[in-house]
């Protein structure tokens, strides 16, 4: 009898760490060496039972493969997103058109800097690679900022990639440089139908007792903003607004 409940208990219990093994890791104790990084609250069992993310995740979540090849068959290679020796990099699919290296500058100012706290999750609660910490990591490594794929409320987020524009980026910067910020939001989630998130043009910032800066700079450097309750809805235009905003 003992033996028929084991063999019921571990298919539940393996089960419940798909959350984990999704994402390419494995559930053990946190007291073992991770070559990655520790994420909690995608195993079962203790609390000490967690994620082990291994550090070529930042590669695979991008759909690529860490190699020491001289060629990257098909695509082009991008460089600190492997762990090992600097010659094993990440061989990402397609053309090496990404965003371009003035937006990656901004970018890794914004990621490499101890003022910004970049959220490594969404409201809804859903994993992807489009959250905001995700977003600045990626551009800062020459790739485009990933965009979330699910729907929310009558519209659905359109997944796919985009580059951060450099108004925004340099709106986030000018903030920064004066205290911390806390980014809510930028490509990532689910939005209305034609948010300007999914364009790259707009970021949701933590409401805080700096509101009504971010959105009298907002709209200093031509971008138009709102205070939307727990966040600062920020957003600018590739091209002069209709209405003048």
């Amino acid at each position: 009898m003992l033996a028929v409940i084991f063999c019921l208990l571990v298919p539940l219990a393996l089960g419940a760490d798909t959350g984990c093994t999704n994402q390419g890791g494995a559930c053990q104790t946190d007291t073992l060496t991770c070559s990655g990084h520790y994420q909690s609250g995608l195993c079962s069992g203790a609390s000490n039972r967690r994620c082990c993310v291994g550090a070529d995740s930042h590669c695979t979540s991008q759909g690529g493969h860490c190699s020491t090849s001289a060629t990257c068959s098909g695509g082009h290679y991008v460089s600190g997103l492997c762990s090992g020796a600097a010659n094993r990099r990440c061989c990402v699919s397609g053309s090496s058109n990404g965003c371009s290296a003035h937006q990656k500058d901004l970018a890794c100012q914004l990621f490499n800097s101890a003022n910004v706290d970049a959220f490594k999750a969404h409201p809804s609660g859903v994993q992807d690679n489009a959250f905001p910490y995700n977003n600045l990591r990626d551009m800062c490594h020459g790739l485009k900022a990933s965009r979330s794929s699910y729907a929310c409320n009558g519209c659905h987020a359109p997944g796919g990639q985009v580059c951060l524009s450099t108004g925004l980026l340099t709106y986030l910067i000018e903030l920064k440089n004066h205290g911390n910020i806390i980014i809510n939001e930028l490509a990532g989630a689910c939005h209305s139908c034609t948010s300007r998130h999914y364009s790259g043009l707009a970021v949701d910032l933590h409401n805080d007792e700096r509101s009504a800066e971010f959105l009298q700079k907002c709209t200093a450097m031509g971008g138009w903003g709102q205070n939307e309750g727990n966040h600062i809805h920020c957003q600018f235009y590739d091209q002069p607004h209709p209405n003048g905003f």
